[in-house]
C-alpha cells in the first residue's frame, strides 16, 4: 500500500480516537443531567470504537510487510523509554491493587472472596509484568538479555489483562449466580482475539501460524463449547427458563468452535507433513 494511503488511514484512526475520547468525556459530564444526550453520545462512542477497529485492521492488513515483526536492532530512544514507563506503570498498578485489597479489608464486615481474589491475582501479575518489561527493556538496550527466551514470562501481561477483566465483571455480575454471563463475556473476548489473529494470518497467505494464533484457537474453541453445549442441552430438555439472558446464539457458538478446531487441525496436519509457512 502506498505510504500516502497508510498515513491517511492512521490519520483517520487518530481522528476517530480523539472523537471517541471527546464523546466519552461528554457522556461522563452529562450522565446525571441530560439522559437523552448521554444515551446518544454513548451510541456514537460504540460506533466510533467499531470504526477504529475496522481502520486498525485495514491498516494492518494493507501496510507494507517487514522482515521482522519485532526489530530491536538500532532502535532509537523511544522504545527503551516506553519499556521503562511500562515497568513503572505496572508497579503503580501493583501498589494500587495492594491498596485496594487493604482498603477493602478495612471497610467491609464480610469479605467477598469472589471480589477480592481477582484483585489480588491481578496485582500479582502486575508485579510479574513489571519484571517482564524490565526484561524487554534490557533486550532493547542490547545488554545480552533476551526476554524471548522466557516463554512463560510472555503470559504475565496477558493474565494481568485477563484478571483485570474478571475484576470488572465481578462488579457487574454476581459471580456465585452469574457464571453463565461471565463465561459468555470471556468467550466473546476470546473470539475477538481469535478473529483478529485469524484475519492477520489470512493476510499472510503462506505465512506460518504464530504461537498467539494457535493459543487463541485452542482457548476460543474451548470457550465456544463450554458456553454452547450446556445451553443447547438445557434447551433440548425444556429448561430454557433456567438460562440467564436467554439468546439463540449457542448454536452459533458451537459451529464457531467446530470451525476453529478444524482450522487448527489442518494447521497441525500441514506441520506434520512438512508444509511449514514462510
Amino acid at each position: 500500500m502506498p505510504k500516502s494511503k497508510a498515513r491517511l488511514l492512521i490519520l483517520i484512526t487518530w481522528i476517530a480516537v480523539i472523537a471517541t475520547g471527546v464523546l466519552s468525556f461528554a457522556v461522563i459530564l452529562t450522565h446525571n443531567s441530560d439522559r437523552a444526550f448521554s444515551r446518544a453520545a454513548a451510541y456514537a462512542v460504540y460506533a466510533l470504537i467499531a470504526l477504529t477497529a475496522l481502520l486498525s485492521f485495514l491498516y494492518s492488513a494493507r501496510c507494507p510487510r517487514t522482515a521482522k515483526a519485532l526489530c530491536f536492532e538500532g532502535c532509537g530512544r523511544g522504545l527503551p523509554a516506553a519499556c521503562a514507563l511500562c515497568c513503572v506503570g505496572m508497579l503503580y498498578d501493583f501498589v494500587h491493587q495492594c491498596y485496594n485489597c487493604y482498603d477493602y479489608f478495612e471497610n467491609v464486615g464480610y469479605v467477598e472472596k469472589n471480589y477480592i481474589i481477582p484483585i489480588a491475582i491481578s496485582g500479582f501479575f502486575a508485579l510479574l509484568s513489571a519484571g517482564y518489561f524490565i526484561a524487554v527493556f534490557l533486550t532493547v538496550k542490547q545488554t545480552g538479555v533476551d526476554y524471548r527466551n522466557f516463554t512463560a514470562f510472555h503470559f504475565a501481561p496477558l493474565l494481568w489483562a485477563f484478571f483485570k477483566i474478571f475484576t470488572l465483571i465481578t462488579g457487574i455480575f454476581d459471580v456465585s449466580k452469574g457464571s453463565q454471563d461471565i463465561c459468555n463475556f470471556i468467550l466473546l473476548v476470546a473470539l475477538i482475539a481469535y478473529f483478529m489473529l485469524f484475519a492477520l494470518a489470512s493476510e499472510k497467505k503462506a505465512g506460518a501460524a504464530s504461537k498467539g494464533f494457535i493459543a487463541s484457537s485452542v482457548f476460543a474453541a474451548a470457550m465456544c463449547f463450554t458456553v454452547a453445549v450446556p445451553r443447547m442441552l438445557a434447551a433440548a430438555i425444556g429448561l430454557m427458563g433456567n438460562l440467564e439472558n436467554t439468546t439463540v446464539s449457542s448454536p452459533t457458538y458451537f459451529v464457531l468452535g467446530l470451525f476453529i478446531v478444524f482450522v487448527l487441525r489442518e494447521n497441525r496436519r500441514c506441520e506434520r507433513n512438512g508444509f511449514i509457512g514462510e
